[in-house]
């Protein structure tokens, strides 16, 4: 059995949030050790990790807890299904499909999707393709550049869509240093703070890391994300994260993902991201959103 705070932190939501649900929807239902504490069994455990994952595609608590278990199951299992064959389908696309075409295609999962799904399936799965076909060499450099300005011009729609104007908001920096000219998944990263509520400045890509901290102090902003790909050195990274915290007030958060940091071990006064699904939960601790 999980504490209630182990259940906060492998979920990625507050303590609070687990009390709100337990008394509005009735669940998750803990049990009580002999001094009143609560425990939760690991199969509610389980329910709940799929509660969280539904909510990442866009569902809301209230109708997630009006399913029963086996509904929330198979509502799943039936994205599980959806994505298998949008994965091929979407290897064919980048593979030899006509730019308009591919657009297309992603319009449409943007239309017919939430946001959150568009992003962490739709967007991520086409990314996956392109690098795929970039490693076996079936995708040429100038294709490669083609469909991720489709995909760039797509985000950035988004972004501008549903951007906080509330200067309350906390203000975060998106931005590429020192060469790294990869930067899709760092704009996806930026749409899904977004949408918890963060104000994302979309800075342009291979920024000099010495011009870094005169943006962080003339924009008073709160946080700097940052992403290196695979072309991007690990020992590199870390040395730059590393140097860039000095450079930085304590106050600002520096946030870090992206495959070329796949190895590196956490760095004090860093948040590294290992996958895009857990930007909500990072949000929540960095600006203490619930």
């Amino acid at each position: 059995m999980l504490t209630v705070q182990q259940l906060s932190q492998e979920l990625g939501v507050s303590v609070d949030t687990l009390r709100v649900w337990e008394r509005r929807y009735g669940f998750p239902q803990p049990q009580r050790d002999r001094r009143g504490h609560r425990r939760y069994p690991l199969d509610q455990v389980a329910q709940l990790h799929i509660v969280r994952k539904l909510q990442s595609l866009g569902y809301r608590p209230n109708s997630l807890f009006a399913m029963s278990a086996d509904e929330r199951h198979q509502l799943l299992d039936s994205y599980v299904a959806e994505d298998e064959n949008r994965a091929r389908g979407f290897q064919s696309l980048v593979l030899s499909a006509s730019l308009d075409e591919l657009e297309q295609v992603l319009r449409y999962h943007l239309a017919t999707t939430t946001i959150e799904h568009f992003i962490l399936h739709c967007s991520a799965e086409v990314l996956a393709c392109l690098d795929r076909g970039w490693i076996s060499g079936e995708l040429t450099i100038a294709r490669e550049h083609a469909i991720s300005d489709r995909i760039q011009k797509i985000l950035l729609e988004i972004l501008g869509q549903q951007q906080d104007t509330d200067v309350a908001s906390p203000l975060m920096l998106f931005v590429t240093i020192n060469g790294e000219r990869h930067h899709l998944a760092l704009l996806m990263a930026a749409v899904l703070f977004s949408r918890q509520g963060v104000r994302c400045q979309w800075l342009l890509e291979d920024l000099p890391m010495s011009e870094l901290p005169d943006l962080v102090y003339a924009t008073a902003c709160h946080g700097v994300a940052l992403s290196f790909s695979s072309h991007y050195s690990s020992l590199q990274a870390r040395s730059d994260l590393v140097t860039l915290r000095r450079m930085l007030p304590e106050s600002c958060h520096i946030v870090a993902g992206g495959s070329g940091i796949a190895s590196v071990y956490q760095i004090p006064g860093t948040t590294v991201v290992d996958d895009l699904g857990e930007v909500e939960a990072v949000s929540r601790t960095l600006f203490q959103r619930k």
